[in-house]
């Protein structure tokens, strides 16, 4: 007669050989949570020093054509032209943008 045991989820208690535990764990977690802020705190400011305000404002503009083309890359997602369209609309406006005008109004 076979016995059906109850198959459940069980967490991984950090006794096993090589793991440093709950402690280790944590600390894991909390390095993962502070150094990536630290250093994108740090590469805004520096860009903010070098650039100016309005470059890295115009850059934010252009983080939905790095998803499109990622996911396109990485994820063979193809890209409506809807999504195209938006695109080339971002582009041209941050072009726009960053583009100094011949003369201006006094």
């Amino acid at each position: 007669q076979e016995q059906e045991q109850e198959q459940g989820t069980t967490l991984p208690t950090g006794s096993g050989s090589g793991s440093g535990g709950f402690g280790s764990a944590v600390a894991a977690v909390l390095w993962l949570a502070l150094a990536p802020t630290a250093a994108a705190y740090w590469l805004r400011y520096d860009i903010i020093k070098r650039a100016g305000f309005s470059f890295l404002a115009l850059a934010n503009y252009l983080l939905p054509c790095g998803a499109v083309l990622l996911g396109w890359a990485l994820l063979d997602e193809q890209p409506s032209l809807t999504e195209l369209v938006g695109l080339a609309v971002i582009i041209t406006g941050v072009v726009l943008a960053r583009t100094p005008s011949a003369t201006l109004p006094k």
